[in-house]
Order: structure tokens, then C-alpha cells, then sequence
């Protein structure tokens, strides 16, 4: 039976492990009140800013119990970044139903790096949707 070295089998899990997929959700909360959570295709449960092994599909981000907004679920009368993350394809993020300011930014995958969009205000957002294709990348979430 053949033996196998060490170091065949130290080469062979770090070949996994850097070819694993894995994406940083991080969220600021300015306004003052609320929590900033988000939720995905693969967990439906609201969390706050984590790094998620696989890829984020269908990410909605929001502030639970804003003062002032009824948002406790992404849809309401609230602001929320909408966003996609996965190696192999393209990323994506959009801000939608601006209520107070909110903004993005796409942390490294590489062309995606530094890219994202940003909403003073209602009246001061054109569109946001921004893409690009980047394995690993992230996205830090600002609201106010």
C-alpha cells in the first residue's frame, strides 16, 4: 500500500482551501438608531457584518428599527442595498428606496476593488447598480 508524505497531503489542503470561495459583509450604521443586518439566498436569518463561506446570492441589506421608518424587513419604508456575490461571475450590488443616505463599496476582488456607489440623499441618487468580476470580493455597507 502506498504511503503518502506529509508534505503531499500539506500541498494538496492548501491547494483547497485557497481555492475556497469565501465573501466579507461588512455594515456601518451612522444614523444613530438601528441595527444594520442583511440577509441571503443561503440564510434567510437578518445578521450583522460576518464572512460568508460560499457565495452570497440575492444579499438585501437594511436598518432594523430605524427611528422613524417602519423597516424591519428589507422592502419597507427604509433604505437597502441589494447585492450578489460569487466567485466565477459577476458581482453585483444597487442601492433601492432611498430613505436616508446610504452607500457602498466593493472590498477586494480584485477589478472589483474600491468600486461601488454612494445616495446622500433621495433626490441626489441616479443609479447605483454597479457590477464587475472579481473572485473573493466584498462589500462594506454604510448607512447614513
Amino acid at each position: 500500500m502506498p504511503k503518502l508524505s506529509a508534505s503531499i497531503l500539506l500541498l494538496a489542503f492548501s491547494g483547497y482551501a485557497l481555492a475556497q470561495e469565501y465573501h466579507q459583509v461588512s455594515l456601518t450604521n451612522n444614523c444613530g438608531t438601528g441595527t444594520p443586518v442583511f440577509r441571503y439566498e443561503g440564510d434567510t436569518t437578518p445578521q450583522g457584518s460576518t464572512t460568508v463561506d460560499g457565495p452570497v446570492i440575492e444579499g438585501v441589506a437594511w436598518l432594523n428599527g430605524l427611528a422613524g421608518d417602519s423597516c424591519l424587513d428589507p422592502g419597507g419604508d427604509c433604505s437597502a442595498v441589494e447585492f450578489t456575490l460569487q466567485n466565477e461571475d459577476t458581482n453585483t450590488a444597487e442601492i433601492r428606496d432611498v430613505t436616508e443616505p446610504a452607500s457602498f463599496t466593493f472590498v477586494g476582488g480584485g477589478a472589483c476593488n474600491g468600486l461601488g456607489a454612494d445616495c446622500p440623499s433621495p433626490s441626489a441618487c441616479t443609479s447605483t447598480l454597479t457590477q464587475c468580476v472579481g473572485d473573493n470580493a466584498g462589500i462594506h455597507i454604510t448607512f447614513c
